[in-house]
């Protein structure tokens, strides 16, 4: 009798969704018998793309949102997945299966902490009753793995010593080789370039313009100083550098100085067409790819 009262109630559920040309699912139905009702049965597709709009979202982080919901639609085998199907099971399968994918540690963790995202956004319009990533720990699962280590003084004086032989071989090519992105030498000089800048991000340094830069260079009582006048793009704050010009300096950032002057850009990697978002990331995509595995090179 039990059971046949739970079949005619279930049913009366279903024929309302129905009637009311609602969409619906198994677990819907059973969350309204329980007593959890959800009125509207929201979609994983639809809810990314009312939290972009909503967040307005720079379009690095809509990228990478994107990129999750692929990847977790991928894992449901589905094209699109209602909100209310999916469970707490499916935060560490999702984990699980970015793993047996052979994303890194650092990705897995990024991926299961914007799903916690997405789905705390849907518990909080109210469009499931819970959020099933919420109690899941992915940086106990997923730690952090990282061979980077410090760079001391003597290591970056080798470096130099390193990088004063590679130009000095290069002999007169070398000004042209250091405004092509794709050259090692180019990924050599961002590298250094990063150090005297007292580690200014690749996309700070590529955004530097020529209102930037104080070309007419402060002097004290031993040394010439160029100054450079910028903001932090993480940040958005103010950062003033001085850059003492000493011969490695002169050798290194004169080519740029002088590209800068006909270019208003101080590296060759954006320029005035820029207009969008996108142009410039897929610029700053393809250069810190190329730095990073001439820099890998030169390493081994």
């Amino acid at each position: 009798a039990v059971i046949q009262n739970l079949k005619n109630d279930a049913n009366e559920i279903l024929n309302k969704f129905l009637y009311e040309g609602k969409d619906y699912s198994a677990q819907l139905i059973i969350d309204c018998l329980n007593g959890n009702s959800i009125s509207v049965l929201r979609d994983l597709n639809g809810l990314v793309d009312e939290y972009i709009a909503v967040n307005h979202l720079k379009i690095e982080t809509i990228l990478s949102i994107r990129g999750i919901q692929k990847h977790f639609l991928e894992y449901m085998e589905k094209d699109n997945v209602y909100l209310i199907d999916v469970k707490k099971v499916n935060a560490s399968g999702f984990g699980r299966w970015c793993y047996e994918q052979g994303f890194k540690n650092n990705t897995i963790r990024t991926n299961i902490q914007k799903m916690k995202a997405l789905f705390r956004y849907a518990e909080e319009i109210e469009a499931i009753p819970s959020n099933p990533f919420k109690f899941f720990n992915e940086r106990k699962v997923y730690k952090a793995e990282t061979n980077k280590q410090a760079l001391t003084k003597d290591i970056m004086q080798l470096f130099k010593q390193f990088y004063m032989r590679k130009v000095s071989n290069m002999g007169a090519n070398a000004e042209k080789k250091f405004l092509v992105v794709g050259n090692e030498i180019f990924a050599c000089n961002v590298f250094l370039l990063c150090y005297m800048f007292q580690g200014l991000a690749l996309i700070d340094m590529a955004k530097l313009r020529l209102e930037n830069v104080d070309s007419t260079r402060i002097t004290d009582e031993q040394n010439k100083y160029l100054v450079i006048n910028t903001k932090r793009s993480k940040t958005h704050k103010p950062v003033p550098i001085a850059v003492r010009m000493d011969d490695l300096t002169i050798l290194l950032i004169t080519p740029y100085l002088k590209y800068m002057a006909e270019h208003n850009y101080l590296l060759p990697i954006l320029s005035d067409n820029d207009d969008t978002e996108l142009k410039v990331l897929n610029k700053m995509r393809y250069a810190t790819s190329a730095i990073n595995k001439n820099l890998k090179k030169n390493r081994r």
